[in-house]
């Protein structure tokens, strides 16, 4: 939920597994954006925050999925847990997700799929950091 400093030349726990994780898939390239822009410490700085989205934030968002949407050969995976539930971030994220997916302009089935490593107990699409090294992909239904 709350962004790091990581980026690709200094990793954090998180990043370091979904790099593991995209290696084993046979990934070439990961893009990473957060649901929040406000780099803390803590999910409570977080959720003190009177702007934890960011000023540039949506922008982004939008941009990557435009890219996806664009791209056949790009798959978009969700993992922000259950603390992306912080002032309905997820589900206006999803609901963006969503119209881009219907605009797809691909129209193989699989490039179309939203993926997740799975759902959480209020299901939502489970965090890479807590997942065992087994783990693999599977179609998140929007």
């Amino acid at each position: 939920m709350n962004p790091s400093k990581a980026n690709s030349s200094h990793n954090d726990r998180t990043l370091m597994r979904i790099i593991n994780f995209s290696s084993r898939w046979n990934y070439k390239n990961i893009y990473i954006i957060n649901l929040f822009g406000l780099i803390s410490k803590s999910p409570l700085q977080l959720s003190k925050s009177n702007d934890p989205i960011g000023e540039n934030n949506d922008l982004i968002t939008l941009k990557s999925l435009e890219f996806w949407r664009e791209n056949n050969n790009c798959d978009l995976w969700l993992g922000w847990g259950d603390k992306g539930q912080l002032n309905g971030r997820d589900l206006k994220v999803l609901k963006l997700i969503k119209n881009f997916s219907n605009l797809k302009s691909n129209e193989n089935n699989y490039s179309k799929r939203v993926l997740s490593l799975g759902l959480s107990k209020k299901g939502n699409p489970r965090h890479p950091l807590y997942m065992p090294n087994k783990s693999f992909l599977r179609r998140f239904d929007l």
